[in-house]
């Protein structure tokens, strides 16, 4: 049977799924062509250097949509209760009420790529600075 014809988004959603429920070092390519139902020869047509390119692509991804669907809320000219209160709302529905892992914790575990170390490093610190 012929592999469905997947948008990059829809790729990439489904590679996001493996990552969040499995963590960097338990996602295999395995998983990956299960979710994504593509060979691998295909994964590495989109993604040449592998896991380690869809994980930085995985977390580019969701760094943009927290910034946009829940950090946007400390930009905001509200009070700082107010800002606080719609940031925490939308972090609760961001990780599906507490049902998806957090990314901080399955890309900060171990080594994975200098790439993602810079990436997380900067997210966290720009949340900060909202913050502040």
């Amino acid at each position: 049977m012929r592999p469905p014809k997947l948008t990059r988004e829809e790729l990439l959603a489904k590679i996001t799924r493996v990552f969040r429920h499995n963590g960097f070092h338990g996602t295999s390519m395995t998983l990956i062509t299960r979710e994504t139902q593509l060979n691998k020869a295909s994964l590495y047509h989109y993604y040449p250097g592998g896991k380690v390119q869809m994980a930085e692509e995985v977390l580019s991804n969701v760094i943009e949509k927290l910034k946009t669907e829940v950090l946007s809320y400390l930009t905001l000219e509200l009070s700082p209760s107010k800002k606080i209160k719609g940031m925490l709302l939308a972090l609760d529905q961001f990780y599906c009420r507490g049902q998806d892992q957090c990314f901080l914790s399955i890309f900060s575990l171990g080594e994975i790529s200098p790439k993602v170390e810079q990436s997380l490093r900067e997210a966290t610190e720009h949340w900060v600075q909202l913050l502040s």
